[in-house]
């Protein structure tokens, strides 16, 4: 197991956002928000199928902002709105392979919306979005 990381002290600024991510070898990066670690969507009254189907639209308004941010020059926020929509992206993949392997209906739900294709199709938009701003910062 690897592990790398840092830290950096700054003070609060009440006017800027300051965000933490994190990704474990093969993993997806993961974002710490600073509101009390909330989870990406409530998905206590969702089946799993349900539940990755809900990320995966969810991930559509970040990418909207990235797209919004993006015309008005602001390419690190931009990224950070494409590296949410692929966390949420990300989770949605595993919720969905979760949801084929524990029963017909949730497995007929995921194939029925093609929804792993889906998933893949704007990860990798998400990451190609991501390393053209790279090269426009």
């Amino acid at each position: 197991m690897f592990f790398n990381g840092c830290t950096a002290h700054h003070p609060t600024d009440p006017n800027a956002n300051t965000i933490v991510t994190y990704q474990y070898q093969n993993g997806p990066v993961n974002i710490v928000l600073q509101d009390k670690h909330k989870s990406q969507i409530d998905c206590s009254d969702k089946t799993l199928a349900t539940c990755a189907i809900a990320l995966y639209i969810d991930s559509e308004k970040y990418i909207n902002k990235g797209k919004n941010l993006t015309s008005k020059k602001l390419y690190l926020s931009a990224t950070v709105e494409y590296l949410q929509a692929l966390t949420r992206l990300s989770v949605a993949k595993i919720k969905a392979k979760e949801a084929k392997l524990k029963n017909y209906g949730e497995f007929k739900q995921v194939i029925e919306y093609n929804l792993e294709h889906k998933i893949d199709t704007r990860s990798k938009y998400c990451n190609s979005q991501i390393e053209r701003l790279r090269w426009m910062r």
